[in-house]
């Protein structure tokens, strides 16, 4: 595959003289399948590492050659998520674009460790946003945090998108290309409701899914009532397991 810019290798539509046919093909299989800008050019990325270890073009491997280049991947230190980001962007070119799937068989997904993220202190989160300069930047930073969101998101964000009486945010097309909505930062309160191991154990969907539906009733009735709230609030329930009933 010839070498061509990460703008050219994501857009089909210019003029393809530069490129090569089997990268156009390619282009062209990501395109109608709605893939992402992001991710044509990792993909593109993969199998122009492919292209390099063969010294020839990448459609001519053998299902032997790329459990080596898989193995020279992994001996020049590529992390867990660049070998599944490869392996998975190398499937999708045999496959679809080249029609020739049964040689990535011995291409396999690697193990990812998961790590316990660092989660800063209160007061570690005001010290950075009093650092920041100016409120602009303040109220990014504190809406990154404060909502959860990406810098894509936080930067792709308008006044209209911001609903401050109920105090959400509806974002478009985050992560995935979805929309979704997120909370704004709120005072809020943490309830825990517990079950039985040995519940569980015996239908886990169905009786989480009554866990979440009888936790959220409960506390939107209780909220409604004059003598406590009187309103409605939103609620975020979150799944928590000890032992093996997950």
């Amino acid at each position: 595959m010839t070498s061509t810019t990460s703008r050219e290798a994501i857009s089909p539509s210019r003029e393809t003289s530069a490129i090569s046919p089997l990268r156009a093909r390619m282009i062209e299989d990501m395109t109608v399948r709605n893939f992402g800008a992001s991710t044509q050019r990792e993909y593109i990325r993969a199998v122009k590492k492919l292209a390099a270890f063969l010294h020839r073009s990448p459609d001519t491997a053998t299902a032997e050659v790329l459990r080596r280049f898989q193995v020279d991947l992994v001996g020049g230190g590529a992390t867990p998520s660049t070998v599944n980001s490869t392996v998975t962007a190398l499937r999708f070119f045999f496959a679809t674009t080249v029609d020739r799937p049964e040689i990535t068989r011995h291409l396999a997904l690697v193990h990812q460790p998961r790590k316990i993220p660092v989660v800063l202190a209160q007061e570690e989160v005001a010290r950075l946003l009093e650092m920041t300069p100016g409120v602009k930047y303040q109220t990014a930073f504190s809406v990154a945090y404060g909502a959860g969101l990406r810098v894509s998101e936080v930067a792709a964000l308008k006044v209209s998108d911001i609903d401050s009486e109920r105090m959400r945010l509806r974002v478009e097309q985050g992560k995935g290309r979805k929309d979704r909505e997120a909370m704004l930062p709120v005072p809020y309160f943490h309830v825990v409701f517990t079950l039985p191991a040995a519940i569980a154990y015996q239908n886990k969907r169905v009786i989480y899914n009554l866990l979440f539906k009888a936790s959220a009733e409960a506390m939107q009735t209780i909220s409604g009532d004059p003598k406590h709230l009187g309103a409605m609030f939103a609620i975020t329930a979150l799944l928590h397991t000890w032992g093996s009933a997950d």
